[in-house]
C-alpha cells in the first residue's frame, strides 16, 4: 500500500515541497508526524483499534475509511490530514458551483506540518497555481474543541429519540454535575495556548450520543476555514458574487485594506459554508454555530494568553492586528451578514432562535472554562 507524492511528478507540488524544504514557512515540528503516518498498514491498525473502541461504528463505515493506495501532494503531507481536507474541499466547491463561482481554476491544497493552528493561501513563484495551506493541528483543534463543547449539553431521552437540550439551565446542571465536561474543553484551550498543539491534550473517547452534534460543530468550523482561504484567492470575483447574493458591502468602506479583505473574505466563507451545510441537510442555525464557536474560542484563546502574561483578565479587549480584525469584529460583522444571507424571513427566524440558544451556551461555558484553566505560579 504505497504512498505516491504528487510532488515527484506536478512541477507546482514540487515548488511547494521545495519551499517547505527551506523553511520559508518555518520549522516543521509535526513533520515526523505527518512521514509516521504514511506508514498505511500502522495508520489502518489505528482505524481497527478505534473501531474495537467505538463498536456502534458499522463495519461498512470502518471499510470506508481505511486507506489503500493514496497520492498526497508533498512528502511533508499527511494520509490522514489530507482526505480531511479533500472531502471539505469537495463540499465547498458544490457550494460554489451553486452560488455562481467558476471552481475550474480551484486552488490546489494541502496539509502542512508547521504546528500552528493556522490556514493561509499563498502564490508561490514557482507554482502555476495559487494553494491553499492547512496545518494539521488547526483541523484538530476544530475537532477536538467541538467534541469538548458537544460532550457539555445534556442527554435528553423521549421514548427511543435521543437528543442534547440546549436549555441553559439543563446546561448548567450538566457541568454542575459533570464537572470533568468542562475540563476536557479547558484542556483543550490550555494545550493550544501553552504548548502551541491541541494534540497535547488528553485522549478520551466520544460517547455515542454527541457524535452527530460534534460533527455539526467541526464541519462549520473546517468548512469555514476552507471557504475563507477560497475566498482570498476569488477576490477578483468578489464584487460580482457579494451584489448577486445581496451582501452588506456597503458596511465594508470603514476598514483598512487589509481588514476589509478579511471581511470580504470571511463573507464569502459564511455564504460557502452555510450552503455546504445545507447540502448535507442542516438548517441555517446548525451550520451556523461552528462559525461562531470557531472566533469565540480563538477570542477565549487570547483572553487565557493575556491573564498567563498578566496574571488576569484586568485590561483585556480582543485585539486586532495590521493585518486582521480582532476575533471578537470579525464575529460581529458575520452575525449581521446572516440578516442578508439566509432567506426567506421565516428561516431567518427560526435560524436566529436556534443562535440565541446557543449564545447563551456559549456565553456560559467559556465564561466557566476560564476559571479551569491553569494559572502561572
Amino acid at each position: 500500500m504505497p504512498v505516491v507524492y504528487r510532488s515527484n511528478s506536478d512541477p507546482d507540488y514540487m515548488c511547494l515541497e521545495k519551499y517547505l524544504e527551506s523553511g520559508a514557512f518555518g520549522k516543521l515540528p509535526d513533520a515526523w508526524r505527518h512521514q509516521a503516518q504514511q506508514d498505511l498498514e500502522s495508520l489502518n491498525k489505528f482505524v481497527q483499534n478505534l473501531a474495537a473502541n467505538t463498536p456502534w461504528i458499522s463495519d461498512e463505515y470502518i471499510e470506508q475509511i481505511m486507506f489503500s493506495d493514496i497520492e498526497i501532494p508533498t512528502k511533508f503531507d499527511s494520509p490522514f490530514n489530507f482526505r480531511i481536507i479533500n472531502n471539505l474541499v469537495v463540499r465547498i466547491k458544490s457550494a460554489a458551483k451553486r452560488v455562481g463561482l467558476d471552481v475550474s481554476k480551484f486552488p490546489h491544497f494541502s496539509s502542512i506540518p508547521t504546528r500552528r493552528v493556522n490556514a493561509c493561501a499563498v502564490n508561490l513563484p514557482c507554482s502555476s497555481k495559487p494553494f491553499l495551506l492547512f496545518d494539521s493541528q488547526l483541523l484538530l483543534y476544530c475537532h477536538l474543541f467541538a467534541k469538548a463543547f458537544a460532550r457539555c449539553l445534556p442527554v435528553t431521552n423521549d421514548g427511543e429519540m435521543v437528543s442534547l437540550s440546549t436549555d441553559i439551565k439543563k446546561v448548567q446542571n450538566r457541568v454542575s454535575n459533570t464537572p470533568e465536561v468542562l475540563e476536557k474543553l479547558a484542556d483543550v484551550l490550555n494545550a493550544y495556548v501553552t504548548t502551541d498543539a491541541p494534540s497535547n491534550s488528553k485522549a478520551y473517547t466520544l460517547e455515542r450520543e454527541y457524535v452527530s452534534m460534534t460533527a455539526i460543530i467541526r464541519d462549520g468550523m473546517e468548512l469555514f476555514v476552507v471557504a475563507h482561504e477560497f475566498g482570498h484567492v476569488y477576490a477578483g470575483h468578489l464584487k460580482d458574487l457579494l451584489t448577486g447574493c445581496r451582501l452588506p458591502t456597503s458596511g465594508l468602506w470603514k476598514y483598512s485594506a487589509s481588514h476589509k479583505q478579511e471581511h470580504e473574505a470571511d463573507l464569502i466563507g459564511l455564504l460557502l459554508t452555510l450552503h455546504a451545510m445545507n447540502e448535507s441537510g442542516y438548517d441555517a442555525g446548525l451550520s451556523y454555530i461552528g462559525v461562531d464557536l470557531f472566533f469565540r474560542s480563538l477570542d477565549l484563546a487570547e483572553r487565557y494568553t493575556h491573564i498567563l502574561n498578566e496574571g488576569g483578565e484586568g485590561g483585556f479587549e480582543s485585539e486586532e492586528s495590521e493585518s486582521h480584525p480582532s476575533n471578537q469584529s470579525r464575529r460581529i460583522f458575520l452575525d449581521e451578514a446572516i440578516e442578508h444571507i439566509i432567506t426567506p424571513a421565516e428561516q431567518l427566524v427560526a435560524a436566529r432562535s436556534i443562535i440565541h440558544d446557543y449564545n447563551l451556551i456559549t456565553s456560559y461555558l467559556l465564561g466557566e472554562v476560564i476559571a479551569k484553566l491553569p494559572r502561572r505560579s
